[in-house]
């Protein structure tokens, strides 16, 4: 069964982009040995059918989602650069790993800190109503 399209982030979610799959695997143990596990946790997106389930532009979702995702794209900057670091990663072969968190500033900051040991590149956080860029821009 497909994963669901979403218009926007999961809430209290940490987000990254990694370059290779072996450096996925390290970081999914690091995070595994953290307490972070488990598919609701924990997701990996990789080439085309997740770019799709993605839809950067909505062009398969209906169009309230080509209309939402125009919006994104160019009136909320953070939004759009969220969008567009998406859609260049699982384009070009890369990885987006994505952890939920509780929502706490020390899960938050943990889940940073162990996306930055392993290399993690456009580093942002999704709370209720608000996205942080972490790092990586």
């Amino acid at each position: 069964m497909p994963e669901p399209f979403h218009l926007q982030p999961p809430v209290h979610l940490v987000n990254c982009v990694i370059v290779e799959q072996t450096v996925v695997d390290a970081l999914l143990t690091d995070l595994s040995n953290a307490g972070y596990t488990g598919e609701n946790v924990v997701s990996v997106l990789h080439g085309e059918a997740d770019l799709r389930r993605i839809d950067p532009d909505g062009a398969h979702h209906g169009g309230l989602a080509r209309f939402m995702r125009a919006f994104q794209k160019r009136a909320t900057d953070v939004d759009g650069h969220i969008i567009n670091a998406a859609e260049d990663a699982l384009s070009n072969g890369q990885y987006l790993v994505g952890v939920i968190t509780d929502g706490s500033e020390a899960q938050r900051d943990e889940v940073h800190q162990i996306m930055q040991i392993h290399d993690g590149k456009q580093i942002f956080y999704t709370g209720r109503f608000v996205t942080h860029l972490l790092s990586g821009w």
